[in-house]
Parts: structure tokens; C-alpha cells; sequence
């Protein structure tokens, strides 16, 4: 029974399943590969803003735009990774979305 024991792998430490884990891995390597396939102008603010979670002013300043501009920017970003997800994941992003707002509404 010792033997067996160790040859077990351990669980992962957050409780999910080996196969949820490689889903999550694989859902982050594709946003990743998205979010760098970005036009250069729309992926710098969006990087700077979720990622870096830069205000809007200041990234307006870093890459001498308007905050406006920076804004319009961010929200192509999103639009497009936005369609790149729905087509990953069949057309169920606008039911993680729905998810995440009710989520959201609870707080």
C-alpha cells in the first residue's frame, strides 16, 4: 500500500482537476497569443490597462494620446480579443460573460 501511495500523483493544490487545470493553461495560452496578435496601437493601452492596470490618464501620457483616444483604443482591443474568444470557445463567451455580470451584480 506504501508503494502505491507514492506513486500517485498529488491533487492540484487548488482543488481543481488535472483536466480543469490543462483547460485553464490552455485558455490563458490562447488569450496570451491573442492579446500579443494585437496591432501594436491597440495592444500597448490594453496591456497597459488590464494587465498593468495603468490608469487611463496615464497611459494617455505614456504614449502621447488623448485619454479619449487611449479609451477608443482599449475598447477595439477588447472587441476584437472579445470575437477571437467566442470563436475559441464555440459561441459560449457570451455565456461566460452573462455568468461574470451576474457575479458582478451580486457584490
Amino acid at each position: 500500500d506504501e508503494m502505491l501511495a507514492a506513486d500517485r500523483e498529488p491533487a492540484p493544490p487548488s482543488g481543481k482537476s488535472p483536466e480543469d487545470t490543462l483547460l485553464t493553461r490552455e485558455m490563458l495560452g490562447y488569450v496570451s497569443r491573442a492579446v500579443e496578435e494585437l496591432p501594436a496601437r491597440l495592444r500597448q493601452p490594453f496591456v497597459l490597462r488590464f494587465l498593468q492596470e495603468t490608469a487611463y490618464r496615464e497611459i494617455a501620457e505614456q504614449l502621447a494620446i488623448t485619454t479619449e483616444n487611449t479609451r477608443k483604443r482599449v475598447q477595439q482591443a477588447r472587441a476584437i480579443l472579445r470575437a477571437r474568444l467566442d470563436s475559441y470557445l464555440g459561441g459560449q463567451g457570451s455565456e461566460v460573460r452573462g455568468q461574470k455580470s451576474e457575479v458582478r451584480d451580486q457584490r
